[in-house]
């Protein structure tokens, strides 16, 4: 009887506004083809330069502790936006420790891939594209705000609006009690 390999799914999204829903659909339908069994989901929603993105950093230790054989993810800009050298650092250290990975849109990019140095090259690629793409959004978004205010269109969200959106969360999770709360939400 042949023992499936753990694997670890790993998701990202930058803001509350987007979901994981396809990319782990996609990742699922990946790892049942492979025969892989899900260990863990790993979810973060942040962006991919941050520092403080917790579900990666459980990643990299249950792949050091090998809890996990495989990391599977739906590219690397999910993965790192940080550049080339932290992108090579995540890999060498995945080889380190004996952990595969499997990128679903970048399988030339997988651990498994045939040519190692042709791998490295097109990561390099990949992962310079993808740190340009966050730091010419972030210029964007700077930019936006500028503007905003050089006209004196209000930035930001209302005062509150954060707050309302979280009660609507817990509303529509919690049917019973959003009879209690439905005054609330004005």
């Amino acid at each position: 009887m042949r023992v499936s390999m753990k694997a670890g799914m790993y998701v990202r999204v930058s803001t509350e506004k987007q979901e994981t829903e396809n990319q782990e659909g996609q990742l699922r339908a990946l790892c049942q083809a492979r025969g892989w069994e899900i260990s863990r989901v790993y979810r973060d929603v942040l962006s991919g330069a941050a520092p403080g993105r917790q579900a990666f950093h459980d990643l990299m230790h249950d792949a050091r502790v090998g809890k996990i054989r495989v990391i599977v993810f739906w590219a690397w800009d999910r993965i790192t936006r940080e550049g080339i050298s932290a992108a090579f650092e995540i890999m060498q250290r995945w080889e380190g420790w004996n952990v595969a990975w499997e990128s679903l849109r970048e399988p030339f990019l997988s651990s498994s891939s045939s040519d190692p140095s042709t791998r490295k090259l097109l990561l390099a690629m990949i992962a310079w594209t993808a740190e340009q793409e966050r730091i010419h959004l972030s210029e964007r978004v700077k930019a936006s705000v500028a503007q905003r205010r050089a006209l004196g269109v209000p930035v930001g969200r209302k005062k509150g609006a954060k707050d309302r959106k979280q009660r609507i969360r817990r509303w529509r999770r919690k049917p019973i009690m959003a009879a209690e709360e439905s005054h609330s939400l004005g």
